[in-house]
């Protein structure tokens, strides 16, 4: 002890881009007085520090353009009646395919007429009413488009079907957020810390939940009935995040990897695949979740590029991502975006955005 000069605490992106995927949960760092003073030690470098990790990479931004035969079919039609009524036609050959109602709705949409738009998306659940991968596309669709009453319905409806599941009860509180519903929110998270859903394991999701639970009481306290809360959740004033990025995606096999490059061009890569991260995937098994949140903390200012690769195949059910950006968190000026990530239509590795710090 009486080596140390000083503690150093890093946390989220800021620790792993340094240290690597064992910096993952954050760094203590403790610099002695014996480094200080440019003593040399047996152990001359940390082999935690995470080598190599130079970011050279070109690449494109993923693309959400429609090349599919049947909208080539659409754009001879002169009104958007003509092209409903086609679809009507159209859409017995595509039964069996989510994603030819997921890009027939964004045609329609591109139209103006977000109501129709959400009827194509409602007919898949016509035709899937019990497939949970399926729904979950639908949800987050309607969630990139701000229907949140939409994915609300199609939330509770998993929570039937998956009762056991902690991500039903994580998607459920998040979306009343999102619906005004607060206090039904609120409950859901109170019911998770008391263990009032028996046989249903939070862990895997905890780090979200609280984070979700502190944004909701920072920006509706007043109007909520807080009896039984925690006193550390009331007394949350400030989560300064530079950044809070969150990816859901819709089946817990799917074969992927996230990378984040800093604005040195430094970067660390997240794996989703049984090879590499075996463990995790068995976790979301068992506790029935997917979701995974990254946090930048006093992070590096500039340009964060988020890449992702994909294994899954053009032919195979559609694997998407959820990908939602936050920045200043919980505050009255935050700022909220959601795309979808189709994993089927990407080919490698591609940029799924940027975020300027």
């Amino acid at each position: 002890p009486n080596n140390i000069a000083k503690i150093s605490i890093l946390k989220g992106l800021a620790a792993t881009n340094r240290w690597g995927s064992q910096g993952s949960n954050g760094v203590i760092l403790i610099t002695t007085k014996t480094a200080l003073s440019g003593e040399k030690t047996n152990n001359s470098y940390d082999k935690a520090l995470l080598r190599d990790n130079n970011f050279t990479e070109d690449l494109a931004l993923v693309t959400t353009t429609i090349n599919e035969k049947y909208i080539e079919e659409f754009k001879g039609l002169k009104t958007l009646k003509k092209v409903y009524n086609y679809y009507l036609k159209q859409r017995l050959n595509y039964l069996d395919n989510p994603l030819y109602f997921v890009n027939v709705s964004d045609y329609i949409a591109q139209w103006g007429d977000e109501e129709l738009a959400s009827k194509i998306l409602s007919n898949i659940v016509e035709i899937n009413p019990d497939t949970i991968a399926i729904l979950k596309l639908v949800a987050y669709k309607a969630e990139e488009r701000q229907h949140f009453l939409f994915a609300k319905q199609i939330y509770e409806k998993i929570a039937k079907l998956k009762p056991n599941e902690a991500q039903s009860y994580r998607d459920l509180a998040l979306t009343y957020q999102e619906t005004g519903n607060y206090q039904e929110a609120l409950n859901i998270y109170k019911n998770i810390h008391n263990k009032s859903y028996p046989g249903v394991y939070f862990s895997g999701v905890q780090k979200n939940i609280d984070n979700e639970m502190k944004r909701l009481l920072m920006k509706h306290k007043s109007e909520l009935n807080l009896e039984g809360i925690a006193a550390h959740y009331l007394l949350t004033k400030n989560m300064d995040y530079d950044a809070r990025i969150v990816f859901d995606w819709n089946d817990r096999t799917a074969d992927f990897k996230l990378q984040f490059v800093n604005p040195q061009n430094k970067f660390f890569t997240w794996p989703h695949t049984k090879l590499e991260n075996e463990i995790r995937l068995n976790e979301e098994k068992t506790q029935g979740f997917n979701t995974e949140e990254f946090l930048l903390i006093d992070a590096e200012k500039g340009e964060w590029q988020i890449n992702i690769e994909s294994k899954i195949k053009q032919g195979e059910k559609p694997v998407v991502i959820k990908y939602t950006v936050y920045k200043n968190y919980g505050k009255p000026n935050e700022i909220k975006e959601s795309k979808l990530l189709i994993l089927n239509n990407i080919k490698g590795k591609k940029m799924a955005g940027k975020i300027v710090i």
